[in-house]
């Protein structure tokens, strides 16, 4: 059996398969009483065993055995001639050792006309019988003894009596109390649950069952991780720890009016009652109080799937504090914001790794037959669903569903279009979100997935519509349908927001907000079908076979547009249009007032008539290999936030701050990777920058004398590799990296004059450090350039630096190939 199955879990104890073993001597009770009793439990719904229903043959004593093993309930009639039956016996001693073996075990005594304290002293016709067993030769004593044990430790139990009362009574009593001792019905998990075992250990470890506290465990994740499915497991297996299990599923369904909460209450009450009329209610807060009362001095294990709202909590009275000590609540939701005021503790569902996916897929496509396993269409397969359950359980329906040899094509469908059922389910969480929130996801799904959180931040913030994007971000988010910072989002929700948008008009591309789809893309570039409803095209260039010719009037119509991306590896677009075209047409009919983002890659081509098309007044983002431009002074780039202008024919970026005033306090990153002809950078007007990739400017930063920076607050920055102990020596060893070589130190220290001695004691240099104008008491970070004129230092070197008086210090290596991000330097 595969080693990740619910069935392997260290803590799945035996389950049983029968309801009730019941043990007895007919002798003195007779046919008409067992029969009347079995017939009152089945028609209860209880499935029930004994000694008369094994099969025949040799070897009955083990299916006995295995009989009482596999039953919940052990009902044990006492009777006055219980003790001279040794079947009886037997069965008692094999079912007091059940109790003590498995969990979720039961004994009920019933004692037949006769009183407890006889079966307890082991008096009369017990005393007598005993006696008798203990004088036969053919019995051995250590077995009389343990019948004996275990019939007055069976006797010590709480059970039910008949004295000469009434047997029909007595059995409706005895039908009652097995109804309350009864562990709730096991819940379906999954019909191949090969994957759940190890993670609901993890939650059975989150719940803490040790613990007397009242929690609440919130189940995170999106729709189809499996949260629901591990939360069944979970379930069976710790509810017999509960006095109360309730599992209510559906918690999201408001229908029926403004009544839903009633509704919702009724429905919990229902099912901790087992009871399903109650009186009417006029409020819902005459619900919340009945509830409360329900759960009073009872340990309840509650669990509300499908939670996405706080009020339907509220409304089920959900409070901590009203619940019975070692309760526990467990929510399952695809939302933070759900659980509201109340305190919890987080489970994180997650996605199945490849191993745990493959196997998954293996076990629903080919369980019935082995031979079947087609291991190289199942590795095609898997990669593509993102580790969600659903998607697989609802491919392999789909693939079983049509003959093998179809399978290449229903794949490639699934490729392009996402199966309804999956769509349905995934897309529940998008429904949920505001406007903003959904067009911000499809962005981030047509255009920035992957991106970070502060790029995106800083090319969508907009404070003239009120538009902070990372607010709706941390929404996404805390829905689990992006991840935090990275912005990355799951293959399969990924392509969820993209068939929304598919879904906006399926026939006509050029009338979708987003284009993602080479083909549609390449379709509105042929024929000028785009509409202003366009806000972003995406085109990544994969499926571009032949040349294609782009004509200026493309573009005419999408003067919406928001966000341009086209990569053109293979140089394939071709972009046809004069300069009178630019002028005449271009700049009079193409404004493109809305544009924020463009990006044009992997095609060293300059095409300096595109790049006249386009308005870069409002732009946040411009990524243009081959920027045709030799300089960026009469260009209005008064909104860039990040430049990436790589294989371009600039000579220089600007004339310094005159030219650009708004430029200092917007940029943030430069990227003039292989710009041959670049020969000025303007350091004295790019004081917020933070990231900057260029031969020149790593040059121009080793031509200086230094770069001090100051921080508040007086705390060592993390990215510090090397710390002194708080003394005037910071002593380090250079490590051995043979792909590039050390090229200065990026030193953080408290001291408010920062000019160390730089001493390679390997090689006996030292170097001074020019003092740097500054005795201010806040964080310094400096930058010291090593070369030929200070100091060199190589891989294996001892290195010291040395301030005249005892400081905080801390130091980073700056190798050549590094990317200078001060990103790691400043405070976020």
């Amino acid at each position: 059996m595969d080693s990740d199955s619910y069935d392997d879990d260290e803590f799945h104890s035996k389950r049983p398969k029968n309801d009730v073993f019941m043990n007895y001597s007919y002798e003195d009770i007779g046919k008409q009483f067992i029969s009347h009793l079995q017939g009152a439990l089945s028609r209860r719904g209880f499935t029930i065993s004994d000694h008369t229903m094994l099969p025949v043959g040799q070897d009955t004593r083990l299916h006995l055995l295995k009989a009482i093993e596999e039953s919940e309930i052990y009902v044990v009639v006492f009777s006055t001639n219980y003790a001279s039956s040794v079947m009886s016996l037997d069965e008692l001693v094999d079912i007091m050792e059940c109790l003590g073996r498995f969990d979720q075990r039961k004994v009920l005594p019933l004692f037949y006309k006769l009183e407890p304290s006889d079966v307890r002293s082991q008096d009369g016709s017990f005393k007598d019988a005993f006696q008798a067993h203990e004088a036969n030769d053919n019995i051995d004593p250590k077995r009389v003894q343990k019948w004996k044990q275990s019939f007055r430790d069976a006797g010590q139990l709480c059970g039910l009596t008949l004295q000469n009362g009434d047997e029909g009574k007595f059995i409706s009593d005895i039908v009652e109390q097995l109804e309350k001792m009864q562990s709730p019905h096991e819940l379906h998990v999954a019909d191949h649950p090969v994957v759940v075992g190890s993670r609901v250990k993890e939650l059975i470890s989150t719940l803490r069952l040790d613990s007397e506290d009242v929690l609440v465990v919130a189940v995170f994740g999106i729709s189809g991780i499996g949260k629901t499915t591990i939360v069944r497991a979970t379930y069976n297996k710790i509810s017999s720890y509960f006095d109360v299990s309730c599992f209510l599923e559906g918690i999201h369904y408001r229908g029926g009016g403004h009544n839903w909460k009633i509704k919702l209450q009724n429905k919990l009450m229902s099912r901790l009652t087992q009871n399903d009329k109650f009186p009417s209610m006029h409020h819902h807060n005459d619900g919340v109080t009945k509830i409360r009362n329900l759960i009073r001095g009872r340990k309840i294990l509650l669990v509300l799937d499908d939670v996405d709202n706080f009020e339907q909590l509220k409304s089920l009275g959900i409070n901590p504090a009203s619940f019975c000590k070692g309760s526990r609540i467990i929510v399952i939701t695809r939302d933070k914001q759900s659980l509201g005021i109340i305190p919890y503790t987080s489970y994180q569902t997650t996605e199945l790794n490849r191993r745990e996916s493959l196997s998954l897929f293996n076990r629903l496509m080919f369980s019935r037959d082995n031979n079947l396993v087609n291991m190289e269409f199942i590795e095609e397969v898997v990669p593509l669903a993102g580790g969600l359950p659903l998607v697989l359980e609802v491919w392999s329906r789909y693939f079983i569903g049509h003959e093998r040899k179809q399978w290449p094509s229903l794949l490639e469908k699934l490729k392009r279009i996402p199966h309804g059922d999956v769509q349905k389910q995934l897309q529940m969480s998008y429904d949920s979100l505001s406007v903003t929130a959904k067009n911000l996801f499809l962005d981030i799904a047509c255009f920035f997935h992957g991106m970070g959180k502060e790029w995106i931040v800083d090319v969508l913030h907009d404070e003239e519509s009120a538009f902070f994007p990372d607010i709706e971000i941390q929404h996404l988010v805390d829905k689990f349908l992006v991840v935090k910072d990275s912005c990355v989002m799951n293959k399969a929700i990924m392509e969820m927001g993209q068939e929304v948008i598919r879904q906006e008009n399926v026939d006509e591309p050029g009338k979708r907000t987003r284009l993602i789809s080479d083909r549609d893309i390449l379709h509105l570039f042929r024929d000028c079908s785009g509409t202003d409803t366009v806000r972003s095209i995406n085109l990544d260039g994969a499926h571009i076979e032949e040349p294609v010719t782009v004509q200026i009037e493309a573009f005419k119509k999408m003067s919406n547009l928001r966000f341009i991306q086209l990569i053109d590896g293979d140089g394939k677009l071709q972009w046809s249009f004069s300069s009178k075209d630019v002028t005449d047409k271009a700049r009079s009919t193409f404004s493109f007032k809305h544009l924020k983002y463009l990006v044009r890659k992997r095609n060293k081509a300059p095409c300096k008539s595109m790049s006249a098309c386009f308005s870069f007044k409002h732009l946040k983002y411009l990524d243009w290999d081959g920027f045709p431009c030799k300089s960026l002074d009469n260009i209005d780039m008064g909104n860039v936030v990040v430049i990436i202008l790589r294989f371009s024919k600039m000579k220089k970026l600007w004339d310094g701050i005159k030219l650009l005033p708004p430029l200092p306090s917007q940029l943030t990153f430069i990227d003039a990777t292989e710009c041959g002809p670049l020969a000025v950078m303007p350091f004295d007007s790019m004081q917020n920058a933070y990231i900057f990739r260029s031969k020149v400017f790593k040059e121009s930063l080793m031509n200086t004398t230094g770069l001090l920076i100051h921080l508040s607050g007086k705390e060592l920055p993390e990215w510090c590799t090397y710390r002194n102990s708080g003394n005037n020596v910071l002593s380090f060893e250079a490590p051995i990296r043979f792909d590039s070589k050390i090229c200065g130190l990026l030193c953080a220290t408290t001291y408010y004059w920062p000019c160390p001695t730089i001493h390679n004691k390997t090689k006996e240099e030292s170097q001074c450090v020019e003092a740097m104008d500054d005795v201010s008491s806040t964080l310094k970070v400096v930058f010291y350039p090593l070369n030929d004129k200070t100091v060199v230092v190589e891989a294996g070197d001892t290195v010291e630096l040395r301030f005249d008086r005892d400081t905080s210090c801390g130091l980073r290596l700056v190798y050549e190939d590094d990317v200078i991000d001060l990103g790691l330097v400043l405070p976020s």
